[in-house]
């Protein structure tokens, strides 16, 4: 976009805001007061599946925006933040499990999310073959029904990467592998290296996809399991059926398009045996998160949403962003596909270490293009704990719970549902001040998300069209608009 595009956006945004600044109100339109404008009420946070579009209960257009649950869910005790019933020495000094619960769900509600994808392993969930962890499990659900409790949709995404622990990954338990399983690796600073430079990965992902010794067969009955516990609770959104998948020793551009394709089907079938028209997450494989193609073609179930995953490969590999490479690029290419295809594009994960010079531009420059591309996204990770999983130091918070400086990056302003279609969104950071244009339906509430810890003074907004009135909830975290009459809706909003 050149900069006088962008000029002309931003003083589009400013100019209504400052005549509200200097006491004006629209020609057209009347601010109401919360208590007159409250958010709508939900019968449930489940979304379907519409073309491209997510929608809501009411029938609204969802954008997601949150976090990933991420890293120390990888190892035991597969929880997100340290607890005292762990029985961890590093965790002995920590609250009870649902006191640490309840505040690490707390801190992502502040931020002003309506979504959080929440990794678990087959490793927890079925230590011993055949024998389900149901502690673990009912954990599991904990986890879930704290997250809906604050108004956060749940994708319950089964995690790996690099097949197992032993070759410094997670996902897969140990007693898949051949037997004896080998030694675990000791030098894990290069894990993702695995997929591409470690036989034993290539072979465990080759015994998995042909389903020798029934592993796969075992794969679909735990997932049955997991479905079937997780599903009743409203909170879910969305089933992920297995993270960054490797093509073993096969060539990628043959498996994708059969191998892949043909498994996401198959557990479309499996996980709706027991969670009938629940939302199905799938996912382009490993390598594919950092060059943003794939050879996958489109599975043939519907309900379908595409969640691939994009790290810049030079941020990855020398902790350094220099503002020169063109997110909108692989963002686009990834946001085409799923077009093409005619399924919503979830961005599952992206993010950037604490250390990584640059870093809150490039998390910056990664939102606006999210925003560009209208794509639904989770940035990994929050791990409340002692332990990073191989020093990955992407964690939004410390060890001891403290916020990192990345945190003022996520806690943007984004149209959480739109009574309508959503046709344009742009926000820029440093002035707190965006722009929704969408095409309303009548009589309906729309509601752009405006963290409370990002505006703590209040909004302000300014709207032509639509006979829109609008006000501040500043419980929910939100601007609510509601439309008299359909038609061409542009909101300008900003820091009060």
């Amino acid at each position: 976009m050149s900069r006088l595009i962008r000029l002309a956006r931003h003083l589009a945004v400013a100019v209504p805001l400052v005549a509200l600044a200097a006491g004006c109100s629209s020609p057209e339109n009347d601010e109401l007061t919360p208590a007159e404008l409250p958010p709508a009420e939900l019968p449930t946070l489940r979304v379907t599946v519409e073309g491209t579009r997510l929608l809501d209960a009411l029938g609204r257009e969802v954008l997601l925006r949150g976090v990933n649950t991420g890293t120390r869910s990888k190892i035991p005790p597969f929880i997100p933040f340290a607890f005292q019933e762990s029985g961890l020495a590093e965790h002995a000094d920590a609250p009870p499990f649902e006191q640490a619960l309840e505040e690490y769900f707390d801190r992502a509600a502040s931020w002003g999310h309506n979504v959080v994808r929440l990794p678990f392993t087959w490793d927890a969930v079925e230590p011993v073959q055949g024998t389900y962890d149901q502690v673990y499990i009912d954990r599991y659900l904990a986890m879930i029904d704290a997250a809906a409790a604050r108004d956060l949709r749940v994708i319950v995404d089964f995690h790996q990467d690099v097949y197992a622990r032993v070759f410094c990954g997670d996902g897969f338990p140990a007693w898949t592998l051949p037997q004896p399983a080998p030694d675990p690796l000791e030098d894990c600073e290069d894990w993702y290296m695995g997929y591409l430079n470690n036989p034993d990965v290539q072979e465990a992902f080759d015994r998995f996809w042909a389903n020798q010794d029934g592993i796969r067969d075992a794969f679909a009955d735990m997932w049955r399991e997991v479905a079937a516990q997780t599903w009743p609770r409203e909170g879910i959104m969305a089933f992920e059926v297995i993270n960054e998948p490797g093509e073993g020793s096969a060539d990628e551009t043959t498996w994708a398009p059969t191998v892949l394709k043909d498994f996401y089907d198959e557990m479309a079938v499996v996980i709706r045996e027991v969670a009938p028209g629940a939302p199905i997450i799938f996912d382009s494989s490993g390598v594919s998160a950092v060059t943003a193609v794939t050879s996958l073609e489109r599975p043939q179930a519907d309900g379908l949403i595409f969640g691939p995953h994009y790290y810049d490969l030079w941020v990855m590999l020398m902790d350094d962003w220099t503002g020169e490479a063109d997110l909108s690029q692989p963002l686009g290419r990834l946001s085409a596909t799923a077009d093409e295809w005619g399924v919503p594009a979830f961005m599952g994960e992206f993010g950037v270490r604490t250390t990584c010079i640059g870093a809150k531009d490039y998390l910056r420059a990664f939102y606006a293009a999210l925003d560009g591309e209208l794509m639904h996204a989770t940035v990994w990770e929050y791990s409340w704990d002692p332990v990073d999983w191989n020093n990955e130091r992407f964690s939004l918070v410390d060890k001891d719970g403290q916020e990192s400086f990345l945190v003022e990056e996520v806690m943007r302003a984004y149209p959480a549902a739109v009574a309508g279609t959503i046709e344009s969104f742009e926000y820029d950071p440093g002035t707190r001040s965006g722009v929704l244009d969408f095409e309303a339906r009548a009589d309906g509430l729309t509601e752009i998300a405006v963290p409370a810890r990002t505006f703590p003074e209040g909004v302000e907004a300014a709207i032509t069209g639509g006979d829109a009135h609008w006000s501040h909830d500043p419980t929910s975290q939100r601007l609510v608009v509601r439309v008299e009459r359909a038609g061409r809706v542009s909101v300008h909003f900003g820091p009060r």
